[in-house]
């Protein structure tokens, strides 16, 4: 798979190139990714900026299960629509772990950082 590429114009403009030309769905799913990124950002400034990354892949996992598995409660037990932003956090929980994935873990230290963050799984 092609990668697309990303350009973070000097405003701060995010401008994305798919290796396809896109159609409409494409542009759903787009405005839908768009939201996800508005949600981290607006969740990733001071304190929190990339706390996501202290638990590692494990806790990414973990936050998957745990929004899923509230998404699914309210669907199938309670029977109420779930918010969009369970849904929303799962894409970005999902690209976390992809983000650790994609790191360099040329030694088996480096893996287990990846894998287990700080934290003492």
């Amino acid at each position: 798979m092609t990668d697309p590429v990303v350009h973070i114009s000097p405003s701060g403009e995010i401008f994305i190139k798919l290796p396809e030309p896109a159609d409409r769905d494409t542009g759903a799913q787009a405005l839908v990714l768009a939201r996800a990124l508005m949600v981290y950002q607006e969740r990733n400034k001071g304190e929190r900026r990339g706390v996501w990354r202290s638990s590692g892949v494990k806790g990414q996992v973990v936050m998957l299960f745990s929004k899923a598995e509230r998404a699914f409660h309210a669907a199938f037990h309670r029977g109420t629509i779930p918010g969009t932003d369970h849904f929303l956090d799962l894409i970005n929980y999902a690209g976390f772990a992809v983000r650790l994935l994609q790191e360099d873990a040329g030694s088996a230290a480096s893996r287990e950082r990846i894998m287990d963050g700080d934290w003492p799984w």
